[in-house]
C-alpha cells in the first residue's frame, strides 16, 4: 500500500505454497493421501534410477513419467529448495553408480535417454553391478545379446512397471 499497491497476493507463489503444504502435511500425517505421495515419490524415482532424491531433481528428465509430484518438482526448480529425506542405501558395490546417473553425464540426447530407461526398466537394473560380472569389468553375457537373454537370477524386491512391449532392436544397439 506504501508503494500504490493493492496488497493482492502472488497467485503463482500461493499456489506453489499450497501445493508444498499439502505435499509436506500429507507426508508428515502419514494419513492414506500421505501414503499416496510416498508411493508416486517411490515409483517416480525408481523411474528416474538416480541416486538424487526425486525432489531436489531439477529439471526433472523428459524420460520421467509427469505426475503430481513432478509438477511440483518442476514448478519448484527455480527456488532451488533442498528437500532432506531418509538416506538411501548405499550401492550394492564399492565404487558402483546408478545407470542412469552414468548416462546422464554423458551427451546423450533425450531420445537416447529415453530408449536406455526403457532397456533398463525392462531389466529391472538399477546399478551397473546388475549388468557386470563379481569384478565389475565386464558386462554378464547374459546382458551382451540384441535383446539379452536374462534368466532370473537377480531377484529385485522392487515393484517395477509393466511395460507394454519389449524394447526394440534399436533399443538394444544402443
Amino acid at each position: 500500500m506504501a508503494f500504490g499497491g493493492l496488497e493482492l497476493p502472488d497467485l503463482p507463489l500461493l499456489s506453489i505454497s499450497t501445493r508444498l503444504h499439502f505435499l509436506l502435511h500429507h507426508l508428515k500425517t502419514r494419513d492414506m493421501t500421505g501414503r499416496l505421495l510416498e508411493i508416486s515419490i517411490e515409483w517416480t524415482q525408481l523411474e528416474l534410477g538416480s541416486s538424487t532424491h526425486i525432489l531436489n531433481t531439477t529439471p526433472i528428465p523428459s524420460y520421467v513419467t509427469s505426475t503430481w509430484v513432478t509438477a511440483l518438482c518442476n514448478v519448484l526448480s527455480p527456488f532451488a529448495l533442498t528437500f532432506r529425506s531418509t538416506p538411501q542405501s548405499p550401492p550394492p558395490r564399492q565404487n558402483d553408480m546408478y545407470l542412469m546417473d552414468l548416462f546422464r553425464a554423458t551427451n546423450l540426447s533425450h531420445t537416447q535417454l529415453q530408449s536406455l530407461n526403457y532397456c533398463r526398466l525392462f531389466l529391472r537394473v538399477v546399478f551397473i553391478s546388475d549388468i557386470t560380472d563379481a569384478a565389475g569389468q565386464y558386462i554378464d553375457l547374459p546382458y551382451r545379446g540384441h535383446p539379452p537373454t536374462i534368466a532370473p537370477r537377480r531377484l529385485s524386491t522392487y515393484r517395477w512397471p509393466n511395460l507394454t512391449k519389449p524394447p526394440t532392436s534399436q533399443h538394444w544397439e544402443l
